[in-house]
């Protein structure tokens, strides 16, 4: 039995306010994120009643679904909520709270709006063009997506999960081929870089290449010895 959700997504969803609006506004960053935690009680709750198990619960996401996933096996609200992961091209990542709070402050700009007052103000339109002037204009200093918060989100995935912090469970993982070419839609001016910045671009952001992500998954993939600069999280084994 399978079970969608709909869930906020880009600014009504991910923007983080508690700079300017305060602890009244602390999990702001992650609405997108509550709402499927929301969602997995209503599914534990009620699935019964369609012949589900409540028991055995999995889910499962593709591209920011599976950061999703990732977000929701790392947040205390979501534990005992399901059984089984599965995560397809997922970013084992969420934004830190400064990055996040740049975003949310270039949306407002673009939006032209100066303070929280003036941002409750925008109609649905004005939020949206703005979130996408900020998608095809700003390249390469992240997008809307979790927030470590220290709420709902207590810390980098990349850490907490290694330790064990997080909720262990059985997962299943895959990548999409080429799925980048799927962005080239929305933003048709990265299909005019050159071939050389992007290179430059991925060797600079590539997770492969952190010490971070080094110190991560060495411990998890011994017999990888050799680190290519791929343009996802993680190290590949040579073949």
């Amino acid at each position: 039995m399978v079970v969608t959700i709909n869930y906020r997504l880009a600014a009504f969803g991910w923007l983080y306010l508690p700079e300017i609006g305060g602890d009244n506004y602390a999990r702001s960053g992650n609405l997108g994120l509550l709402d499927q935690i929301q969602a997995s009680k209503w599914v534990g709750e009620n699935i019964a009643g369609f012949g589900g198990d409540p028991d055995n619960m999995t889910i499962f996401g593709e591209s920011a679904s599976g950061t999703s996933v990732i977000s929701l096996m790392i947040a205390p609200e979501a534990r005992g909520l399901f059984h089984r992961a599965i995560l397809e091209s997922p970013v084992v990542t969420a934004s830190p709270a400064k990055t996040a709070a740049d975003i949310t402050g270039k949306v407002m700009e673009f939006a032209g709006a100066g303070d929280l007052q003036a941002l409750r103000k925008l109609n649905t339109k004005q939020v949206l063009d703005a979130t996408i002037r900020r998608y095809t204009e700003v390249l390469g200093t992240g997008s809307f997506g979790p927030v470590i918060d220290g709420v709902v989100i207590p810390d980098d995935p990349l850490r907490l999960l290694p330790q064990q912090k997080g909720l262990t469970v059985p997962a299943m993982i895959g990548t999409t081929h080429d799925e980048l070419r799927y962005f080239l839609f929305f933003a048709p001016k990265l299909e005019a870089r050159s071939v050389q910045f992007y290179r430059d671009w991925l060797n600079e952001r590539s997770c492969s290449t952190s010490p971070l992500s080094r110190a991560t998954w060495s411990p998890l993939r011994p017999a990888c010895n050799r680190w290519s600069r791929i343009p996802t999280c993680g190290p590949m084994c040579p073949d």
